[in-house]
């Protein structure tokens, strides 16, 4: 896996214009200087577990990783078992046909997510 963030704050998270796009935007936690955004594109998986206390402030939130990771041959299968998805014929999942999959894991903190898509686009400042 790819490092590409660390002990940063998660900012916004929002669907981008009624497609099957994720766009994750992230600051430094120190300075507060604004660090770019991951957009994730045409989305197969989106799992999101969060740890946030009843009437606690959500966003933004501290994350300890983003990373991301191509998927190849026998782990793109893993992956979609692993987490979880919902089409499958028996014990193995019906994987959408795609010319790539990319895995992004934003972990550490009040959230997890996890998602499994075509391309993942890194916009840095």
């Amino acid at each position: 896996m790819e490092n590409i963030f660390s002990d940063v704050m998660l900012d916004k998270i929002k669907f981008i214009d009624n497609r099957q796009d994720i766009q994750f935007e992230f600051y430094d936690s120190e300075n507060g200087n604004d660090l770019g955004k991951v957009i994730c594109e045409k989305i197969f998986l989106f799992n999101c577990h969060t740890a946030f206390e009843p009437n606690e402030e959500s966003f933004p939130c501290f994350v300890l990783d983003v990373n991301i990771h191509e998927l190849e041959n026998d782990d793109i299968v893993l992956k979609f078992k692993k987490y979880n998805y919902g089409y499958s014929g028996g014990d193995k999942p019906i994987i959408p046909k795609s010319a790539a999959y990319h895995l992004l894991k934003i972990e550490g903190g009040p959230i997890d997510i996890t998602v499994i898509c075509e391309r993942i686009e890194i916009n840095t400042v």
